[in-house]
């Protein structure tokens, strides 16, 4: 998935707001919150801390609804992986739950690369960002650095069908 998101289509531009929505809503968030400037996305909601399954989801691309939740539809599967049209990069601030013990995280995803030896650096690099703190930060907050034409058209077409369809997706919620 990674290598068509190289050349994502006008489809999987507009969906990163809707995968991380739904994402926020799987993990029962009940306020987010999206900050668009000049080259930053940031997404931030409300919703419960990761635990072992979903934090191993997130960092790894997998779906953890069967560990998780059932009535979820795919919390950080293979859809989070569409925000990459934005940027492969992204900083994420959120909590832990360690068998009780609420953690603060930071992680840097990096999944920028083409060949097999850019991604594995890649994936060092997340490994080594992840930091355990021991306050929790009481929300989750992605933060998307905008540095390529793609990611600014992405952030332009998913911002237009944010606020073409925004009002009937609150209607029916």
């Amino acid at each position: 998935r990674l290598k068509q998101l190289n050349q994502p289509t006008d489809s999987d531009c507009k969906r990163w707001f809707w995968e991380l929505l739904q994402n926020a809503d799987d993990s029962e968030a009940s306020e987010i919150s999206i900050n668009i400037s000049d080259r930053i996305v940031e997404f931030i909601h409300n919703g419960i801390p990761f635990n072992a399954n979903t934090l191993f989801g997130l960092l790894y691309k997998f779906s953890s609804k069967s560990q998780n939740n059932i009535s979820s539809t795919g919390r950080f599967g293979t859809g989070f992986l569409t925000t990459h049209t934005i940027s492969k990069i992204v900083d994420i601030e959120s909590d832990y739950d360690d068998n009780g013990t609420i953690l603060g995280f930071n992680v840097t995803i990096n999944r920028e690369g083409f060949e097999k030896e850019e991604l594995l650096n890649g994936l060092q690099l997340m490994r080594n960002s992840l930091k355990f703190k021991n306050q929790p930060h009481n929300h989750t907050k992605f933060t998307y650095n905008v540095n390529t034409q793609q990611g600014i058209n992405a952030v332009e077409l998913g911002t237009k069908n944010i606020l073409d369809n925004i009002i009937q997706t609150m209607l029916r919620s």
